[in-house]
C-alpha cells in the first residue's frame, strides 16, 4: 500500500483529501503544519507529499527544502490556495513534482496523485 503525507493546516480541506486517498486504498498520514509534517516524514517515509504552502509553524517552502535536502527523490504536489502563476517558476526551481489550486476536484486531484505516483513527473501539470 502506497503510503501519502498530507501536510494541510485547514481541518475540512485535509479531512476531504485524505478521505479521497483513502477510499482509493493508499494510507495517508496527516499533519497539520510543516514541522510536524516533517517529524511524521522522519519517522515514517512517505511515497509521496501533499503539501500547503501558507501553514503556521514551518510553511511548504521550508517544507519542500528540508525534505529536499533528506530525500532528493521524494515526489512533492503543492496543493495551496495561491496564483500559480507567481509560485510557479519558484515551485518549478524547488522540483515540485506538481502543483494543484484550491479549490481542488477529486477527479484531477486523485489523477495527479496517481500520475505522480507512477511516473514521478507531471510535465502538464507543472
Amino acid at each position: 500500500m502506497q503510503h501519502i503525507l498530507l501536510i494541510e493546516d485547514d481541518a475540512l480541506i485535509a479531512l476531504g483529501l485524505s478521505t479521497t486517498l483513502q477510499r482509493q486504498g493508499y494510507r495517508v498520514s496527516h499533519a497539520i503544519n510543516g514541522q510536524e509534517g516533517v517529524d511524521i516524514y522522519h519517522r515514517d517515509r512517505a511515497d509521496l507529499v501533499i503539501t500547503d504552502l501558507n501553514m503556521p509553524v514551518m510553511d511548504g517552502y521550508a517544507v519542500i527544502r528540508t525534505l529536499r535536502e533528506e530525500s532528493p527523490e521524494i515526489k512533492i504536489i503543492v496543493a495551496a490556495g495561491v496564483d500559480r502563476t507567481t509560485v510557479e517558476d519558484c515551485l518549478r526551481s524547488m522540483g515540485i513534482t506538481s502543483i494543484l489550486t484550491k479549490p481542488i476536484g477529486p477527479t484531477k486531484f486523485l489523477n495527479t496523485v496517481r500520475e505522480a505516483l507512477d511516473v514521478g513527473l507531471v510535465p502538464d501539470h507543472v
